[in-house]
């Protein structure tokens, strides 16, 4: 959520912290889910194994996400975003989650 600079901060700080590490389009706040694991790592990670090829900064990496949970809950799909975002709430072990990285790249 974009907050206007010249504005009073409604939030307390711990909830301004969760709305600016919390990207668009995941189900529940970034980091509320189990330590250490990330969407790419989740049942509801759409998108599985598609990655980069022609981009300079992201060749041979997995392409940003969407989440299917936030798309149940919310009616419409949400915006993508980085599949290293630390896990919400709703993660679910993938038993076979896609590598960061291609694993056959060479660059």
């Amino acid at each position: 959520m974009k907050q206007t600079a010249n504005l009073t901060n409604p939030y307390s700080d711990d909830t301004q912290s969760k709305i600016t590490s919390t990207p668009a389009g995941m189900a529940h706040w970034a980091a509320s889910g189990p330590e250490g694991k990330t969407c790419r790592e989740c049942n509801f990670m759409l998108k599985h194994g598609h990655y980069s090829a022609n981009s300079k900064k992201r060749a041979g990496r997995l392409k940003p996400i969407k989440c299917a949970k936030h798309e149940s809950m919310m009616g419409r799909p949400g915006a993508s975003f980085e599949p290293g975002t630390p896990a919400c709430r709703f993660f679910e072990q993938n038993p076979n989650p896609p590598a960061l990285i291609q694993s056959n790249w060479k660059g």
